[in-house]
């Protein structure tokens, strides 16, 4: 099964990490950690998408500690804000 990790899975603005989550699941992929700007705020969205659309998943503070727990990571969907975006390629890049 692939595994996904989606840095910026809150919807706050747009939306697309949910997005992305729930188009994953629906593949048959595994959303193995998602992160967002802090930790209760990822622990609130694993528990929405959970509760909304049955994507089991482990929430994490930042990506390195994703990383460091998850095990092996086939692909991250990078939603964070743009301004974010060349920090957590390097952090996926290196991870």
């Amino acid at each position: 099964m692939t595994r996904i990790a989606i840095v910026g899975a809150r919807r706050r603005k747009q939306g697309l990490g949910e997005f992305l989550a729930r188009f994953f699941h629906e593949l048959g992929a595994e959303v193995c950690g998602i992160t967002t700007s802090n930790l209760e705020s990822a622990q609130d969205t694993a528990r929405h998408f959970q509760d909304k659309y049955g994507i089991r998943t482990t929430h994490y503070a930042d990506l390195p500690s994703l990383f460091a727990d998850a095990g092996k990571v086939d692909g991250v969907a990078i939603c964070s804000p743009h301004e974010r975006h060349h920090l957590h390629l390097v952090q996926a890049a290196t991870g």
